[in-house]
């Protein structure tokens, strides 16, 4: 019973990203701290984030249909599923959502694409991305 609650602790513990040599999918725009069972399971999950990338890119390539996603969704595509597949953590809350402004971004850049599943629990402050892309976001919207 310790043990289980030792463990349920260490992997809920919040750990500085390490990248990979080669680098992985996701490396090059993880700055932010993720849960260490995320950590140990890095490479599925860029495995995940790449495979839903490329699924995009391939139905923006075949542009059969009406519902194809565009060039401005494919833009943003690989950093949405990198913040969805490497949550956030904190010590109180070791996976929290996709930040609030890049699901805002993937609703309107991405309007035929799912956004309930992948922003169920955004977060406004302290999320997957807020580092890294919040100026850039603010810009994007005042240029739009």
């Amino acid at each position: 019973m310790i043990l289980a609650l030792l463990l349920g602790l260490a992997a809920s513990q919040c750990v500085e990203y390490q990248k990979n040599y080669p680098s992985y999918y996701c490396d090059d725009f993880l700055d932010w701290e993720v849960s260490s069972a995320v950590h140990e399971e890095r490479w599925q999950r860029n495995k995940e984030a790449y495979e839903r990338y490329f699924d995009l890119k391939t139905r923006y390539l075949n542009k059969g249909d009406e519902d194809h996603p565009k060039l401005e969704c494919l833009a943003i595509a690989r950093k949405f599923y990198c913040a969805y597949s490497f949550p956030y953590c904190t010590h109180d809350e070791p996976q929290r959502g996709i930040c609030e402004f890049l699901c805002e971004l993937w609703k309107d850049r991405c309007p035929e694409e799912d956004y309930e599943t992948f922003c169920a629990s955004k977060e406004s402050e302290k999320c997957s991305f807020s580092n890294a892309l919040g100026v850039l976001a603010l810009l994007i919207l005042i240029f739009l």
